[in-house]
């Protein structure tokens, strides 16, 4: 035999006929070749306002912060809308916490009730007046007896006319009609009580009436301060209505990002709108490509991903991020769906447009 066969029976001798297998190949990670650097936040900042523009503060390249203030309209008119405000409003206000009218009428009407209460006790004292008649009775008493003295008086003197003087004869006649009199009298300030009675209810009933026309009054007083809470109301509003338009004089950039183009320059007027700057965000980019849809898991979502870009000279450059798409669509011809990371871009390393590869960790990978 030859001395190769003599070699091979002896390399089966000391494995024993047994070969030793090739550590299976690990599943190889996902990638994407091709896939483009996008923007995730850009803004085209438009005017919110018509006017002319006094200051733009930033220029292409400048790097801005989120709500720093990057250009300014003429404000003077909105300034003075707003001061004008505050004034009307400051009225308003007072108008409407004051309440004088209110009060007064309130007092006006219980200065009424008070009356009312008076008159009502004065209409009972006339009732009470007006419903006796002893002083009518007491003088109708007297009249009776001076009528029957008188007639006494008469028959003794026509039986002995020496016996009644003349002078006695006039008294006794001044005392009948006296008392006669005094029987008018008490009569007429019986019908004058009454009068009186009627009178006071009377006047009872346009107190009543004025009471009410004050009631009336309040009401009015206190339509006319809801009414001054309303205007206050209104003010207030219209003060914060022009407030927001002294905002709009300001443009103010809405993400922290880079200026990368000025549509308008100092001196221009400008509508509603219309665009000023534009601002990119670059520090966040999305990484973007397709998947063959058979590694388009959808257990993808969340998993971390490298971007990896070769620069002139093979040097290569790359960055960390995480999938946060997964398309639900597979391209008819290509067989492939749309997926996308969000890249690291901290340092602005890197710029929208750049093409690398997407590395993916695998589904199964710890």
């Amino acid at each position: 035999m030859s001395r190769a066969i003599w070699r091979a029976i002896l390399l089966v001798a000391v494995t024993g006929g047994l070969t030793v297998p090739a550590e299976a190949d690990k599943p190889s990670a996902p990638q994407v070749k091709g896939a483009v650097l996008k923007l995730i936040e850009q803004v085209e900042l438009p005017s919110r306002d018509a006017g002319i523009l006094v200051s733009i503060d930033v220029h292409e390249g400048d790097t801005v912060t989120r709500n720093q203030k990057v250009a300014q309209l003429d404000d003077r008119v909105a300034r003075l809308a707003v001061s004008r405000a505050e004034t009307e409003l400051s009225a308003a206000r007072h108008t409407a916490e004051r309440g004088t009218a209110v009060l007064l009428a309130k007092k006006r009407a219980e200065r009424e009730r008070y009356r009312i209460r008076e008159l009502q006790t004065q209409a009972e004292i006339a009732d009470e007046h007006a419903g006796s008649e002893i002083s009518l009775k007491l003088a109708e008493r007297s009249r009776d007896f001076a009528a029957a003295a008188l007639r006494r008086v008469k028959q003794v003197r026509e039986a002995n006319p020496s016996s009644v003087s003349e002078k006695e004869l006039d008294q006794y006649q001044h005392s009948h009609v006296k008392s006669l009199s005094e029987v008018e009298q008490a009569a007429f300030e019986i019908k004058l009580a009454k009068m009186k009675a009627a009178a006071q209810r009377d006047a009872i009933r346009g107190q009543e009436l004025t009471a009410e026309s004050f009631g009336l009054e309040i009401e009015d007083a206190e339509a006319d301060q809801a009414q001054a809470r309303i205007q206050q109301k209104l003010k207030e509003e219209d003060l914060r209505i022009r407030q927001l338009s002294l905002e709009f004089q300001e443009l103010r950039s809405p993400i922290d990002g880079v200026v990368t183009e000025r549509y308008r320059f100092v001196g221009e007027s400008v509508e509603p709108g219309e665009r000023v700057l534009r601002i990119v965000h670059l520090k966040r980019l999305r990484a973007e490509g397709f998947l063959q849809f058979e590694q388009a898991d959808q257990r993808l979502l969340g998993k971390g991903a490298r971007f990896v870009i070769t620069l002139e000279g093979g040097q290569t450059l790359e960055r960390t991020g995480k999938i946060v798409h997964v398309g639900s669509e597979i391209e008819p011809v290509s067989r492939v769906v749309k997926v996308w990371a969000e890249i690291d871009n901290t340092d602005l390393a890197l710029r929208p447009g750049m093409q690398g590869t997407l590395i993916v960790e695998s589904p199964a990978s710890k």
